[in-house]
C-alpha cells in the first residue's frame, strides 16, 4: 500500500522521536539545575540577613534605646533629688520664722518637708549604682547565670584576667554562645530599668500626694485660724 512506511523510514521516525526526547529531558535538567543553584543562592542571601547584620542591628538598637531609658532616669531622679532638696532646705531654714508669725503653717510646713523627704530617699535610690563584688567564674559564665554576663563591667572586673580572655575567646568562637549573651545583657539592663522606673515613679507618686496634702493642710488651717 502507498501509505505504509518502509522498515529503513520507521527506524529513522524512531531514532528522531528518540531525540526530541533526550534533548527534552536534557533542557529540562538544565532548568531544573539553574533553578536550584538560584534557590541556594537566595537562600543563602536570606539566611545572612537574618542570622547576620539583620540580629546585629537588633541588639545595637535595643541596647542604645536601653542606655537612653537609662540617662533619661538618672535625670529625672536628678531633678527630683535638685527640686526636693531646695524646697527641704528653704523650709528647714524658715520654721522657726514660721512659728513665730504664722504658726497655722507649721504643721503644712511638716507634711511637705516630710515628702521632700521620702521623694529624695526614692530618688536616690533609684539613681544609686549597684556593683557587684562577687568573684564570677568561667563556669558561671557558661551556665548564662544572671549575675555572670561577661558584658557587664561588674562581671569583668570580678574576674581573673586568664579566665576573662579565655571566655571572651571562647564567645566569640560560639555565635550561639555570643547572641545568648547579648540578649542576657539586654535582660539584664531591662531589670534595672524596671527598678529604676518603678523607684521614680513612687518618688513623683509621693510628691503629688505630699503636695495635695500639703495644700489641703495649708487651706484647712487658713480657714481655721482667720
Amino acid at each position: 500500500m502507498e501509505n505504509e512506511l518502509s522498515p529503513n523510514e520507521t527506524g529513522a521516525a524512531d531514532v528522531a522521536a528518540e531525540q526530541s526526547s533526550s534533548d527534552l529531558e536534557a533542557r529540562h535538567s538544565k532548568q531544573v539545575k539553574k533553578l536550584e543553584k538560584l534557590r541556594k543562592k537566595m537562600s543563602g542571601k536570606q539566611e545572612l540577613l537574618g542570622s547576620g547584620r539583620g540580629i546585629e542591628t537588633m541588639f545595637r538598637n535595643g541596647s542604645r534605646a536601653n542606655y537612653q531609658l537609662i540617662a533619661f532616669a538618672d535625670n529625672k531622679a536628678s531633678i527630683m533629688i535638685t527640686v526636693n532638696g531646695f524646697i527641704l532646705s528653704v523650709l528647714m531654714a524658715s520654721i522657726g520664722n514660721t512659728y513665730n508669725q504664722t504658726p497655722w503653717l507649721v504643721l503644712p510646713s511638716f507634711s511637705f518637708m516630710l515628702t521632700s523627704v521620702v521623694s529624695i530617699f526614692y530618688s536616690v535610690l533609684a539613681a544609686y549604682p549597684r556593683v557587684p563584688d562577687k568573684e564570677i567564674s568561667m563556669q558561671d559564665v557558661r551556665d548564662m547565670k544572671p549575675d555572670a554576663n561577661i558584658l557587664f563591667f561588674g562581671t569583668a572586673a570580678n574576674m581573673s584576667e586568664d579566665d576573662y580572655l579565655q571566655v571572651t575567646e571562647e564567645m566569640l568562637k560560639d555565635q550561639n554562645f555570643l547572641y545568648r549573651t547579648m540578649a542576657l545583657d539586654s535582660r539584664n539592663i531591662s531589670k534595672m530599668l524596671l527598678r529604676k522606673f518603678k523607684m521614680l515613679s513612687f518618688a513623683y507618686r509621693v510628691f503629688l500626694f505630699g503636695l495635695t496634702v500639703t495644700l489641703v493642710l495649708a487651706i484647712s488651717s487658713y480657714i481655721a485660724n482667720t
